[in-house]
């Protein structure tokens, strides 16, 4: 009995196998920008372009934003670029 067989379909089945997806959304490498919350309860907002939830838990919570969600960040209340 040969087992070459059994070794050619094991790997096979490694170099058919999908490779994990990569996280892109948080990419370091993008530019921010800080956004300071003045509102006195807590909010979450999702940027239009990344889909990054950002959450400001309460008055002065401070966040970097990507800066393609900057314009989705300053239509919400509260919310304020501080650098």
């Amino acid at each position: 009995m040969s087992c070459c067989g059994k070794g050619r379909e094991a790997l096979s089945i490694r170099h058919t196998a999908a490779p994990a997806p990569i996280n892109t959304r948080r990419a370091s490498s993008q530019p921010t920008v800080v956004f300071e919350y003045t509102g006195s309860e807590s909010v979450a907002v999702v940027g239009n372009v990344t889909g990054i939830r950002y959450e400001f838990r309460g008055y002065g919570t401070r966040l970097r934003v990507d800066l393609r969600d900057r314009s989705q960040l300053l239509r919400t209340p509260g919310l304020r670029i501080v650098g």
